[in-house]
């Protein structure tokens, strides 16, 4: 078969194309998602079932293939036929990614004489198949080593599972975890045992570190802002489902307490307010909304993010707000209320401070200035 030679052949025209925007990329015919890192481009997407894009340096080059499912009768057999026609060596591994048939593998290969170097992942699914590349040439390996992993991360399969970790993460460890451990819970005086996985919980944070590594790319950089924005979507998508059990004992409490537009947002906030302050000390200095939910711990990021997180289960719209100039996180809520708002879009958003035992809408003066914020759009509002 000839249809990955392609691909390949492809790179050695790659400075013809014309650039366009990528960041989050969206393919109807095959229903797929990416969110790309600032600055990255697509390349070439005259042909949808092979969509390319590179970084702006054009050091580090992405592709996704795509075909009818099942066209292959395995995701070894898709691994073994591309090895073989780029004459590849390396290693790969077979996991489950969101329940389908999928093999992780790290490819050396010679393209047009140069030697290459990248990550690729095989799908097999009845819906789609699918065969993901991140790869750059091997001089560059090491300084795009960590957006190879973040752009094949960032793919969903279907629009439907846009919020459930990525195929990288998933081969870190299986989502979901086993739950073989419990942490209790206590909100508005009911308390509940929430069943948790202790090594998804260090996934979580294994993203989040890769992720800071990335965003620090950026500090000089035209695409600051755009990335610190990226940087949060990919920890609320790697965390949103994995929250999937506290939201189910808030749901029961809401439902049962009767709780109204602001009363949910008020009482959420509280119990977030209540978490006692910590920072990991880690280049992140991020914890993640799962381990800051278990533990009541954490620092303004983490718990703005938790707490935007959980109103978005309820549908409640609610939006990060992050500044460097105060070097503080704020969610800003969009319910009725007397206080501080930020206008975002066509919506008004009640400010709401995570680490100050504070009604909605209370702002210290010194950072009432909204020039000083930036806000993060998450989820589908």
């Amino acid at each position: 078969m000839k249809k990955y030679r392609y691909y390949y052949l492809l790179l050695i025209f790659l400075f013809t194309f014309v650039i366009a925007g990528a960041e989050e990329f969206y393919i109807e015919e095959y229903d797929y998602l990416l969110d790309m890192p600032a600055g990255w481009q697509v390349y070439d997407v005259s042909d949808i079932s092979r969509a390319v894009f590179a970084n702006s340096s054009l050091t580090a080059v992405a592709q996704v293939i795509s075909m009818a499912g099942e066209s292959y009768q395995s995701a070894d057999a898709m691994y073994e036929e591309l090895r073989t026609e780029i004459g590849a060596e390396g290693d790969a591994a077979p996991f489950l990614f969101s329940g389908r048939d999928s093999v992780f593998s790290d490819l050396g290969f010679i393209s047009n004489g140069n030697k290459m170097r990248g990550y690729f992942v095989f799908i097999n699914d009845r819906k789609s198949d699918f065969i993901l590349m991140a790869f750059s040439g091997i001089a560059y390996y090491e300084e795009t080593h960590d957006f190879l992993l973040s752009v094949l991360d960032s793919f969903s399969p279907s629009s439907g599972e846009k919020y459930h970790p990525g195929p990288v993460s998933q081969f870190y460890y299986p989502f979901p975890g086993r739950d073989e451990q419990q942490r209790v819970v206590i909100i508005n005086n009911r308390q509940s045992s929430i069943p948790y996985d202790q090594k998804e919980v260090a996934a979580t944070q294994v993203l989040i570190e890769r992720e800071a590594g990335i965003l620090a790319s950026y500090e000089e950089n035209e695409n600051r802002v755009e990335a610190w924005q990226r940087y949060y979507r990919m920890i609320y998508r790697d965390n949103y489902h994995r929250l999937d059990n506290l939201h189910q004992f808030l749901k029961n409490i809401f439902r049962t307490g009767g709780a109204g537009a602001t009363d949910l947002p008020r009482d959420l906030l509280a119990w977030v307010q209540g978490f006692s302050y910590s920072r990991t000390g880690t280049l992140a200095d991020l914890q993640s909304p799962l381990s800051s939910a278990l533990t009541l711990t954490g620092d303004c990021d983490s718990r703005a993010l938790l707490y935007t997180m959980l109103l978005h289960r309820f549908k409640i719209d609610a939006l990060l707000l992050i500044s460097a100039r105060y070097s503080h996180s704020l969610a800003g809520v969009n319910v009725p209320g007397q206080g501080a708002r930020v206008q975002f879009g066509d919506n008004s958003y009640l400010i709401a401070e995570t680490t100050a035992q504070v009604d909605l809408g209370l702002i210290d003066r010194d950072m009432a200035d909204p020039s000083g914020w930036i806000p993060v759009l998450l989820g589908d509002f």
